[in-house]
């Protein structure tokens, strides 16, 4: 029965909050300008700056015999930032917080109200994959997405680059390496560690924080081997 939002891991009927109605997202508008020039049919449209975030609008119920009791336990549930699904998205969830004042119609045994979640544009799935540095990979969603790339040494070396194929994007950092370390590149937080340590003063200049595109792609290694883990994303 479609009668439930999970939130932060959290049923909201184990809450005593009941999920009316919800109004999915089909489209998220997009990040664009555009100039009107006077004398000119039409207007100049500038370049896609990305997706807004999305508002998500759902009408809940409390339903139990003491209202007031029931919402002021639901407070810091849903006061905070996290991931948001519905009882139709088994393996996908968005990110996103409760904004706006939430006012309440108090009924003898049950009330009603409007809760409106601000989410990332996309939903992400719950499923991480993880493919070989190396290998032919493949991004299923509709979006690009960011990663972590785990790099194992397995000599010593003064240098490393990590490689998206199909765009020649890269990251490199020049550092004196040993056949023990271990490096992570987190595609999305756009940092390097060795070890867990940062080390941002390593990475070269001409380096980029890719997004692994979607359909297939491949990332390589010029030194040991290593993985990338992500996360599908979808409109």
């Amino acid at each position: 029965m479609g009668d439930y939002f999970i939130f932060n891991g959290t049923k909201s009927t184990d809450k005593g909050i009941v999920l009316k109605e919800y109004r999915p997202i089909f489209l998220a508008n997009n990040r664009i300008n555009y100039k009107e020039i006077p004398g000119r049919d039409g207007s100049l449209e500038g370049p896609n700056a990305g997706k807004q975030d999305v508002i998500i609008r759902c009408t809940v119920a409390i339903i139990g015999d003491n209202i007031i009791q029931a919402t002021e336990a639901a407070n810091d549930w849903l006061d905070q930032k996290g991931e948001l699904k519905f009882y139709d998205m088994e393996d996908k969830y968005y990110i996103g917080r409760v904004t706006g004042e939430v006012s309440m119609k108090n009924q003898e045994a049950w009330g009603d109200f409007e809760l409106n979640f601000r989410c990332s544009p996309y939903k992400i799935s719950t499923t991480e994959k993880t493919v070989n540095l190396g290998d032919q990979g493949y991004n299923q969603g509709t979006y690009n997405t960011p990663g972590l790339i785990t790099v194992n040494l397995s000599e010593a070396a003064t240098s490393l680059e990590v490689k998206l194929q199909e765009t020649g994007e890269k990251v490199r950092i020049e550092d004196s390496l040993k056949d023990t370390d271990i490096i992570e590149i987190d595609l999305e937080a756009e940092t390097v560690k060795k070890n867990g340590q940062l080390i941002q003063e390593k990475i070269t200049l001409e380096s980029d924080f890719f997004k692994i595109p979607t359909g297939p792609f491949k990332i390589t290694t010029t030194e040991g081997t290593g993985t990338v883990k992500f996360r599908e994303r979808w409109k």
